[in-house]
């Protein structure tokens, strides 16, 4: 006789689990495990972008990436990669210099020796004092721009030429500027009140008030001096009331009536691409 053993079914309740995570996929649990990452990025214009950190939790910054098919002008503060900065460079170079020696002078995919530039336009500077005429006077020094020196032997020295080559147009008005200084270890017997002046070429002359001039050890100037309407620059020399040990930079005599930022004398190439 055959027996049959009852068997008893009860239900039983499984947990599923993610794919490669031991982590319950309840909608309440992903839920809640997701409000602690980070909140979604929205979309952006279509432009290239990337994260930036803003140094305040739970906000983030973005910043734009240089695009070199762009306008600059709307590009000034966007990130620039490796790649555009590359092509930026050699494209600058292709556009204003021309190898004309090559390290094979048969291939000139080698290394290039000799460039030369093209394309360029020689543009005077707006500064035509020669301020290098102040190192004849005697005992007279450079350093970076600044010349140092003896009051008494800068006004000894004479007039300087105005304007370099060419004389200073008649009847036309200049503008000149400079910064001047009385040495913090001079020990001049009274106000020093060193200044530069235009001679014009009527014998007449313009200067700074020497009220407006240096007048004690430490003391610093920047002044600023137009010349007189209808009246030709001579020349520029050097006055003082009392000697003492002066620094004196930025020297510029420029045509008009306005003084801009300083610039050195003397010749500027600038590319004719701009």
């Amino acid at each position: 006789m055959n027996k049959i053993l009852p068997f008893l079914f009860t239900p039983f309740v499984g947990v599923a689990f993610a794919a490669g995570e031991n982590v319950p996929t309840s909608k309440s649990y992903v839920d809640a495990a997701v409000a602690q990452k980070q909140d979604i990025i929205p979309a952006n214009d279509g432009a290239a972008q990337v994260l930036t950190n803003t140094g305040t939790a739970g906000e983030y910054g973005t910043k734009g990436i240089y695009d070199a098919n762009g306008e600059y002008a709307t590009q000034t503060q966007n990130l620039v990669d490796a790649a555009a900065m590359n092509a930026g460079v050699q494209n600058a170079i292709d556009s204003e210099f021309q190898c004309i020696e090559w390290l094979d002078p048969n291939d000139h995919s080698s290394d290039c020796l000799l460039f030369n530039i093209f394309g360029q336009t020689e543009r005077r500077s707006p500064n035509l004092f020669d301020s290098s005429q102040i190192l004849k006077a005697s005992g007279w020094t450079e350093n970076n721009g600044v010349y140092s020196g003896q009051t008494q032997s800068l006004y000894r020295l004479g007039r300087m030429n105005a304007c370099s080559p060419e004389p200073c147009k008649e009847n036309t008005q200049y503008t000149l500027s400079y910064t001047i200084s009385v040495d913090e270890n001079a020990t001049p017997v009274g106000p020093v009140s060193p200044r530069l002046q235009i001679i014009y070429t009527d014998g007449t002359y313009s200067q700074p008030s020497l009220d407006l001039m240096p007048q004690n050890p430490g003391d610093t100037s920047h002044v600023f001096l137009m010349s007189s309407a209808g009246k030709t620059i001579e020349s520029i020399n050097a006055d003082y009331h009392h000697t003492a040990h002066i620094h004196i930079s930025n020297i510029q005599l420029q045509e008009g009536t306005t003084a801009t930022p300083y610039v050195p004398y003397g010749n500027l190439y600038i590319p004719a691409r701009q």
